[in-house]
């Protein structure tokens, strides 16, 4: 019995123990760059594989980014500023009236809007 045992503890001995390599990917929006969720997991979609350093910051964050040259980047958003719409000469063309469709400058009754910001 004793020999089955050495046996089985020998074949132990000669296994070699493989780290599983974890890919921290960070998933984006391709046109926006807006980072949309991360994960370790192999999902469909564009991603980029950072840090876990990286990973941990941009969970549940919304103002992160990937730039065209596959960086995180952060947004720092100002919570003091504000922005609203102005009836303006230039700017984004709209339903005259009603600034909810911006539309191609050929359409007739229309209104102009430029963002006018408060700091």
């Amino acid at each position: 019995m004793s020999n089955a045992n050495d046996e089985f503890l020998a074949a132990f001995q000669n296994i070699e123990i493989i780290t599983p390599v974890i890919e921290h990917r960070v998933y984006f929006d391709p046109i926006t760059g807006r980072c949309t969720f991360n994960t370790t997991m192999d999902e469909p979609g564009e991603y980029i594989v950072v840090t876990r350093e990286e990973y941990d910051k941009v969970e549940f964050a919304p103002n992160w980014f990937v730039t065209k040259t596959n960086k995180l980047r952060r947004i720092k958003l100002d919570l003091h500023q504000t922005k609203k719409l102005q009836l303006s000469d230039s700017g984004f063309t709209t339903i005259k009236d009603n600034n909810i469709f911006v539309l191609n400058e050929e359409q007739p009754n229309t209104d102009k809007w430029n963002l006018k910001v408060n700091e």
